[in-house]
C-alpha cells in the first residue's frame, strides 16, 4: 500500500483495534492517529515526509506501537514526528531514524540513527491493473542509505511492497540481508 495524502490522518484506530502494516508507504499530515487502547505494528514499512508530513500522534496509556526494520524520515532535526501520549512505543529492531528515535522509544542495538536517509522518490508502474495505468509512489533506498542491509533478518518479508523479493545479497558469496522499509534494491521483478 501506499498512503500520501496533505489531508488528515491516514489511518485512525479507536479502541482495542489491532493493526498490522507491511511493506507499505505512508506519506501523510499525521500518518497514524490511535488511541483508547489500539494496537499498531508496522513491519518494513516506510514513513516518509512530504513537505512536514510523517506525524504519529498516540493516545492513551492502552495504546501500542511496535516498530521493525521501518524507516522513520523526518524533515527537520527539531520537528518532531511523533506525539505519545503515555503509549507504549517498543522497537523490534532493523529500523533506520532520521535525527533521532521517534515516540521517545529505546532503540534496540540494531537500529541506525542518521542525519541523511538518503531516499529517491520513483513512481512505479504496477502489471496488474487491468483498467489504467496505475503508478505508485515509493521511496527507494539509494546506494549509500543506511537502508540497506539495516533489516533483522528474523523479522524481514517474503518481498517488498512491490513484489521484489528480499534478501538479495549485496554482491555473490556475501550475506543478505532485507533493507529496512518498504523497498528493496535493487528492484528485479514484480511478483505480485
Amino acid at each position: 500500500s501506499t498512503l500520501i495524502d496533505s489531508g488528515t490522518a491516514a489511518l485512525t484506530l479507536r479502541g482495542a483495534v489491532q493493526m498490522q502494516i507491511s511493506d507499505s508507504t505512508l506519506s501523510h499530515a499525521v500518518a497514524i492517529q490511535a488511541s483508547d487502547g489500539a494496537s499498531i505494528t508496522l513491519d518494513q514499512v516506510t514513513l516518509n515526509h512530504v513537505d512536514d508530513s510523517v506525524r504519529i500522534v498516540l493516545q492513551g496509556e492502552a495504546t501500542q506501537l511496535t516498530i521493525a526494520n521501518s524507516i522513520l524520515n523526518r524533515r527537520f532535526a527539531d520537528v518532531e514526528t511523533c506525539l505519545a501520549k503515555g503509549a507504549s512505543v517498543s522497537s523490534r529492531g532493523g529500523n533506520v531514524f532520521q535525527f533521532a528515535a521517534p515516540c521517545g522509544i529505546a532503540p534496540d542495538a540494531s537500529d541506525r540513527i542518521t542525519n541523511a536517509l538518503q531516499l529517491e522518490p520513483l513512481r512505479v508502474p504496477m502489471p496488474f491493473s487491468r483498467f489504467f495505468p496505475e503508478q505508485r509512489l515509493v521511496f527507494a533506498p539509494t546506494a549509500n542509505s543506511a537502508a540497506i542491509n539495516a533489516g533483522v533478518t528474523a523479522n524481514c518479508s517474503a518481498f517488498d511492497q512491490l513484489g521484489t523479493l528480499r534478501h538479495v545479497g549485496p554482491s555473490p558469496g556475501q550475506s543478505a540481508h532485507c533493507e529496512a522499509g518498504a523497498i528493496e534494491i535493487p528492484i528485479l521483478q514484480l511478483h505480485r
